[in-house]
């Protein structure tokens, strides 16, 4: 690799306006394959160093002599000559020896470094410990690296892998160009160019009956629906909120498609004995469950993700190396897959906490079980302060408490809240900050709190639960004021005050405080009258028990909120 461009000059010049000698034999359909072939596998090896214009150099002249290779059989079936460059058997003989050299010395070296270096970093985006949300883990792969068509890591060039080509040479009638066009988009891709690398991916996806193995065809089809997504997000974050009143996103839906062809694809691969194929067909898998989850509103695709999910963790499973960080790939697998799995529990889980009626106890037990697995996933693989460990532990906590199981419930509140409260109070000391998730993470946090306070109180846990009451209806009135402008949150905000006013009121009733009883029974009626003077159509709920106003000093105030 000291010399790049050796290899691809000599290609440009051999052959070029010459005549082969009479001994010579012309050379055959075969022959321009293999030479193209190998072109392809010098253009990878220049690909996984990060010489990309050498890659770009050598996969063009791979697409050239494929075409010379059509000349060549069209010629021979109309019995006349081509009318392409003249090159001779030996002539190519002795360049594909040359590549394959190449190839192989190259190897010999170890692996390249954009190869290392895009490794590094799947590992470390895979690895689920490293984000601090939910977004990555549960979003699609890319592979990056380029595929050969030739074994070089074998001593005979002619060994196949996961690729394309046939032991002897090329399948008949077959080319294998969505190898080589499916590696210039990733090129295109490297230099930010996504509208050119969509056009060779699509090109690529044309050409697919032209490879020969599924695992292969379905990373071309991978690779292809995860650029498809990437020019929805481009188009969605270019027009804003209008794309998601747009029901005519083309680009979603068909990525959605693609990818369950690549699935299809790499269930049906045969490489059971490769191990690097068998990481390639996994993520392949993850990545649909990835999709699926997307979906989750759809019954059907939890299940699929399930069905993904459990598939890929029987062939990676888990143990305690995995928990550990590692830089073998199949531990980032069997991280990945594992935590996806949770994701999916916790989706199934879900489902069934809502489709059963209040307080049946069959769907109730049946959502636990899932919940309680993907929590112990999450607290294991992410940890307990994760915020994916936490939105399970409440979810959990909520299965709980409807099961009157209140103890256990604030247990999982509790753990919930430590968690949502530091991711809030972040925020807040960023008032600068526009994170998407804002308003989801303020929310979540205050019905946490909400309902760690009810469970309090039906415990007779009074001062507790008054206590939780009182910091949640000062952060209600902080995001409340911050948020002014926003009416949906806004209007969520002065619902929970009410809601917790007259939950304070209600306590302090039982304490005993009569007079703070009334006073939050009236800060709660004048939130209701702030909000009908605003317009808005609220029915006064019945907040005041008069029992409470008797010996009551403010009894002026407490006669007219009544």
């Amino acid at each position: 690799l000291s010399q790049p461009c050796r290899i691809t000059k000599h290609c440009r010049a051999s052959g070029k306006n010459r005549t082969p000698s009479s001994d010579s034999t012309m050379a055959t359909h075969g022959y321009l394959l293999r030479a193209a072939y190998l072109l392809n596998d010098v253009g990878a090896t220049h690909h996984e160093h990060g010489q990309y214009d050498e890659a770009m150099e050598s996969y063009s002249q791979s697409l050239r002599l494929r075409g010379e290779a059509i000349d060549a059989a069209v010629a021979r079936a109309q019995e006349e000559a081509s009318g392409g460059p003249a090159r001779s058997e030996e002539e190519l003989e002795s360049y594909c020896d040359q590549l394959a050299k190449f190839v192989l010395a190259a190897d010999a070296q170890g692996p390249g470094a954009e190869a290392v270096r895009i490794r590094a970093e799947d590992e470390a985006r895979q690895d689920p410990t490293a984000t601090h949300g939910e977004g990555k883990e549960s979003s699609t792969k890319l592979f990056r690296l380029p595929l050969r068509i030739f074994s070089s890591t074998q001593q005979s060039v002619q060994a196949p892998v996961w690729s394309t080509a046939a032991a002897e040479g090329a399948p008949p009638g077959e080319d294998s160009s969505s190898v080589t066009l499916h590696n210039m988009s990733l090129v295109h891709l490297r230099n930010g160019n996504l509208d050119c690398a969509l056009q060779l991916s699509e090109m690529a996806h044309d050409g697919l009956e032209g490879i020969d193995t599924d695992l292969c065809r379905a990373v071309v089809l991978s690779n292809r629906a995860w650029m498809l997504e990437c020019r929805q997000q481009r188009e969605a974050a270019e027009r804003g909120a209008i794309v998601a009143a747009d029901s005519d996103n083309d680009d979603d839906r068909v990525a959605n498609e693609i990818f369950e062809e690549a699935i299809k694809f790499s269930l049906r691969s045969d490489q059971e004995g490769s191990v690097e194929a068998g990481e390639i067909a996994a993520d392949i898998m993850l990545n649909g469950a990835c999709v699926f989850l997307r979906d989750s509103e759809v019954e059907d695709r939890i299940d699929d993700a399930l069905e993904l999910c459990s598939h890929v963790c029987q062939g990676f499973p888990l143990d305690s190396r995995t928990i550990a960080p590692s830089m073998s790939s199949s531990s980032h697998i069997k991280r990945r897959a594992h935590v996806l799995l949770a994701l999916a529990l916790r989706a199934a889980g879900t489902r069934l906490y809502l489709s059963g009626g209040f307080g049946e106890a069959d769907h109730l037990l049946a959502a636990q079980r899932p919940l309680a697995r993907a929590l112990y996933l999450q607290s294991t693989l992410l940890g307990e302060s994760h915020p994916a460990a936490a939105r399970t532990a409440y979810l959990l906590g909520r299965v709980l408490h409807d099961r009157e199981e209140y103890g256990d419930a604030g247990g999982m509140y509790e753990r919930a809240m430590t968690v949502q409260r530091d991711a809030v109070l972040h925020i807040m000391a960023s008032p600068s900050s526009h994170d998407n998730g804002k308003s989801t993470k303020a929310t979540d946090l205050l019905n946490t709190m909400t309902n760690l306070a009810k469970v309090y109180l039906v415990r007779g846990a009074l001062s507790q639960a008054l206590s939780v009451c009182t910091d949640t209806l000062e952060l209600s009135r902080a995001f409340l004021h911050a948020e002014q402008e926003r009416g949906d949150l806004s209007h969520q905000l002065q619902e929970l005050i009410v809601v917790l006013l007259h939950m304070m009121g209600s306590i302090c009733q039982e304490m005993g405080r009569a007079a703070d009883a009334v006073g939050c029974f009236v800060d709660a009626v004048r939130t209701v009258r702030l909000r009908m003077s605003n317009g808005e159509q609220v029915q006064l709920p019945p907040l005041v028990d008069m029992r409470t106003i008797q010996g009551c000093n403010a009894i002026q105030d407490a006669a007219a909120a009544a």
